[in-house]
């Protein structure tokens, strides 16, 4: 930073916070489709898994959506975000948002290891050739990576 000019400072800053949004939704997204494609593997048989998964993508897409509201709500104006020396610019604790940020990543690193065990505690019981469940397993278990 000692070697840039206020301008390319300025720069840094916006677009270091720009591309936050769609990153977030991402994950949120992610994880919908894998517990979506669990919920067809499952069908109507267990009821507590279905709840899980529901309960589990619904609470990270809220959690995602309020991180990206939370992003730009800060500040007021919401381009105090990244620039810094606005004059008459209001921002929140910065303690609320980081607080925010590591809750919703804390409950993302669970909800793929949950997801990522999850299919071992049903596909054996599934009627497939024993190298399907394998590969099954295998696939659906890299969340843990």
């Amino acid at each position: 930073m000692w070697y840039l000019t206020k301008e390319q400072i300025l720069n840094a800053r916006m677009w270091s916070i720009l591309p936050q949004p769609p990153f977030v939704l991402c994950f949120g997204t992610a994880k919908t489709s894998v517990a979506l494609l669990i919920l067809r593997f499952l069908g109507r048989v267990t009821f507590w898994r279905r709840m899980l998964l529901i309960f589990m993508t619904v609470t990270v897409l809220i959690l995602s959506l309020v991180t990206i509201i939370l992003l730009f709500a800060q500040c007021t104006p919401a381009h105090a975000v990244w620039v810094l020396d606005i004059e008459g610019a209001h921002c929140w604790d910065p303690k609320i948002a980081n607080y925010l940020f590591n809750v919703t990543s804390g409950w993302n690193v669970f909800v793929d290891l949950a997801l990522a065990l999850l299919p071992a505690t049903f596909i054996p019981s599934l009627n497939m050739r024993c190298r399907k469940k394998i590969a099954i397993c295998a696939l659906l278990s890299l969340g843990i990576l």
